[in-house]
């Protein structure tokens, strides 16, 4: 996972003066439970540990993390040039052009990966185009940019297809201590314990997840073990036309027991892991995946189409398949949902790979991609 980095020197006048370094990160939009903004958050908690100062501003704040960023409206000039910034790039938006327009910027780019427009089309035409410009913008930041990382190998490999030459890889930042403060739900105690097995699948509503397919999965799995249920976890906020049909196909296939569970609070969240036998993914475009990691830390096996940065993020750990055959898939599901070795072996594997993306592991490998652009930061 580890990428070498370019030394482009320090800022030594910074050094002599023993001023604070500030770090600004622009970010489209802030939004309660978004993996970016968890990112985002993590990455300015770091920065400030170690001296610099760090605000983030977005196009669009989540009234709910108003204390958390501003309005990139309200950002002014700051008197000390250049200005210093972290850009996450992941859709077209008035931001990209913003950022552009700073004529002194030393700029770090993080790509979180743009899904491909076609899967939207005919759900949601604005987030069609949004996405067509961030793919059509993203060379124009290569010639501004010090330093671009992908949050996965994957993203990497993206990067340098878009001509960016000094690339690197930082892995969302996640502090797993958080999850294992929260405690038990009394309004899923219902599904605890229950002898029924529960299949999770977490992430937006939208068509290149294929909630479809974990849908079809699950019907053959039912015939497996008709005490089943599943659990699809995710906001389906403009992607509705596309939630309406996955709920006809759930009638149409008469599978009472699968729960949409829309946006959920962390709390919740966590409780859906705690719920769960099995993770179930169909995904057919990931920058990342988040909720893989969280199943790792869950100790739930997982089950994952193998594409984009799927297999990067899982490595040697999880089952990835390459065909979608449901009633295979459906057998797979059933060996890893039994108790025994097989079970054991899997989760074994993916602890194993969790220890990769350790809060320790990724607060060290960014402390050296800021150093090696920015330098230190308290004087």
């Amino acid at each position: 996972m580890r990428q070498g980095v370019k030394r482009l020197g320090r800022n030594s006048q910074q050094a002599k003066s023993g001023k604070k370094s500030t770090i600004f990160q622009f970010v489209t939009a802030v939004s309660y439970g978004d993996a970016i903004t968890n990112h985002c958050l993590a990455i300015r908690d770091a920065l400030q540990s170690w001296g610099y100062r760090s605000e983030i501003y977005a196009q669009h704040v989540d009234p709910r993390l108003g204390r958390e960023a501003r309005s990139l409206h309200e950002w002014t000039l700051p008197p000390d040039a250049p200005v210093r910034a972290i850009f996450h790039y992941s859709i077209g938006s008035q931001v990209t052009a913003f950022v552009r327009r700073l004529a002194d910027i030393r700029l770090i780019l993080i790509y979180h990966n743009i899904t491909p427009a076609h899967y939207f089309v005919g759900v949601n035409h604005l987030l069609v185009e949004l996405l067509k410009k961030g793919r059509a913008d993203l060379p124009s930041f290569v010639t501004r940019t010090i330093l671009a990382l992908g949050v996965s190998e994957y993203n990497q490999l993206e990067l340098a297809e878009a001509g960016f030459s000094n690339t690197g890889v930082l892995p969302i930042m996640i502090d797993f201590d958080q999850y294992d403060r929260v405690s038990s739900s009394r309004r899923l105690a219902r599904f605890r314990q229950d002898g029924w097995t529960n299949l999770l699948s977490v992430g937006r509503i939208a068509p290149n997840k294929r909630q479809e397919d974990v849908i079809k999965t699950f019907y053959y799995y039912k015939r497996i073990n008709p005490k089943s249920r599943l659990f699809l976890v995710g906001s389906f906020e403009g992607t509705e036309r596309y939630y309406t049909w996955l709920r006809r196909l759930v009638d149409e296939l008469e599978l009472p027991d699968v729960h949409f569970a829309g946006l959920v609070d962390f709390d919740d969240l966590v409780n859906y892991y705690r719920l769960a036998h099995v993770y179930v993914s169909m995904s057919e475009h990931e920058g990342f995946g988040v909720p893989f990691l969280e199943s790792m830390h869950f100790s739930v096996p997982i089950l994952a189409y193998a594409t984009t940065a799927v297999p990067y993020t899982l490595a040697n750990s999880g089952v990835l398949i390459h065909q979608k055959s449901y009633p295979v898939i459906a057998e797979i599901v059933h060996l890893l949902a039994s108790e025994g070795t097989v079970r054991e072996q899997i989760i074994r594997r993916q602890h194993e790979r969790l220890t990769d993306f350790s809060p320790t592991a990724t607060r060290a490998l960014l402390k050296e991609y800021i150093e090696s652009v920015f330098g230190p930061g308290a004087r």
